[in-house]
């Protein structure tokens, strides 16, 4: 998986060769940034966002959760485990410690 700007998520299931487009979000997520991905298996997988979000999959990306929503601009998310992610935000906001799916 790969993120991108506005709110632009895509996947491959053939190592890169193509890529599909994902359009998942609620209509509300508009020009979030995905900066970050994380990815636990094939089908769990969390991403961060410019607004604070946090979301996660567990089908693949067909749907996804917003599990976390803190205002902070994520430039970096690395999810460890179901229980552990640390999530590293813009200048001046910080460094998150998550636990997924709480």
């Amino acid at each position: 998986m790969v993120g991108g700007l506005s709110s632009f998520v895509a996947k491959t299931s053939n190592g890169g060769k193509t890529w599909t487009q994902m359009s998942v979000f609620p209509s509300t997520v508009v020009d979030v940034r995905f900066h970050s991905i994380s990815m636990l298996s094939d089908t769990v997988a969390y991403v961060a966002g410019s607004d604070g979000t946090v979301y996660m999959t567990t089908d693949g990306g067909s749907s996804w959760s917003r599990i976390a929503s803190t205002g902070a601009y994520f430039l970096s998310l690395s999810v460890y485990d179901t229980k552990t992610a640390v999530a590293g935000a813009a200048s001046g906001s910080g460094i998150y410690m998550m636990v997924p799916g709480k």
